[in-house]
């Protein structure tokens, strides 16, 4: 075999190696963004110790997120879709996470400060995950949806994959719903990271 062989062989086994790897990697990537958060344990009737506001006239969308989460992203435009599809047929409450009260990094977030313009929307810290807790939220990007009686008519996800923004089961949900249209879908995939406040609860029940 020639020295020019050789070498062809050799440099057509690198491009294989790097294929395969890139292959790889792109697989592990794939699959990250298509395995869902814990989607917690889902509340049938609005919590009745919630600080939370619940809307008498309209349903009230419910959004938990923490902006750490590279995921948080995707959900807020997908957000900003939703509100500006439903022209103020229901109200929204953003719930950003947080450890303490001067933690609140939304104030500076301009993605949040612009949902926050929409009418009925109003933005506030969940400091130690107060409220997460008490709608048994343990995932950022998870939103719930409830009529003005209190009652669960959607949750899940708005976005179909992790940090991915379009078109999706979750989002056209929550669209139809508040619309009025009573969609089929009830609960879809929510695609984020643990919440901190869910994650420590998990380590402390894990002793």
């Amino acid at each position: 075999m020639s020295e020019a062989t050789r070498q062809k062989l050799k440099t057509t086994a690198a491009v294989v190696a790097w294929g395969l790897l890139v292959g790889a990697g792109m697989s592990v990537l794939h699959a990250r963004a298509a395995r869902p958060g814990d989607a917690g344990t889902r509340p049938t009737q609005w919590p009745v110790d919630s600080l939370i506001s619940l809307a008498a006239d309209r349903p009230t969308l419910l959004v938990f997120l923490d902006l750490k989460c590279p995921c948080a992203r995707a959900t807020i435009a997908e957000l900003e879709r939703i509100l500006t599809r439903c022209g103020g047929r229901a109200v929204a409450r953003i719930l950003v996470e947080g450890t303490e009260p001067g933690a609140a990094t939304w104030a500076n977030d301009r993605a949040l400060a612009n949902l926050a313009r929409y009418p009925g929307v109003t933005v506030r810290l969940d400091a130690k995950g107060i409220e997460s807790n008490r709608f048994a939220i343990a995932t950022s990007g998870h939103v719930l949806l409830f009529r003005p009686d209190g009652r669960l008519i959607y949750q899940g996800g708005v976005t179909g994959a992790r940090g991915h923004e379009g078109a999706n089961y979750g989002r056209d949900a929550v669209i139809g719903w508040i619309l009025g249209d009573e969609p089929d879908v009830r609960a879809f995939p929510v695609f984020g990271c643990a919440l901190e406040t869910a994650a420590s609860s998990a380590r402390e029940r894990g002793r």
